[in-house]
């Protein structure tokens, strides 16, 4: 049994099949503040699979969950059908997305390697 946090705050236990994600740390930076806002979104729908999801979102459940990942930015139709299929509201997404992909070029223009 595994407990996780709704996206109200509340602890709800549930047995989850699958491979576990890995761990964000939201003050690693916006896309992984983004990321586990997607998976917080997911939360609140009940954790459906990703299989689930990908029957309503039309896009693989791969592509999904590489959405939620953290490792890279998702594009804007797959944001949105993440959203979408999750029951979330499409257009405060569209600004999520378009917010950080701002807070993204400037974070990652300031960290550049020298």
């Amino acid at each position: 049994m595994t407990t996780y946090i709704t996206a109200g705050g509340r602890a709800q236990g549930r047995q989850r099949v699958g491979r576990p994600e890995r761990p964000l740390d939201p003050g690693d930076g916006p896309l992984e503040e983004f990321a586990l806002a997607l998976r917080q979104l997911r939360a609140a729908a009940g954790y459906p699979s990703y299989r689930v999801l990908a029957s309503t979102a039309l896009f693989s459940a791969s592509v999904l969950s590489c959405a939620a990942s953290g490792l890279a930015f998702p594009t804007l139709p797959v944001t949105l059908a993440y959203a979408r299929a999750c029951g979330g509201d499409v257009a405060e997404w569209r600004g999520r997305w378009e917010a950080t992909a701002i807070e993204l070029a400037m974070y990652r223009a300031r960290h550049v390697p020298a």
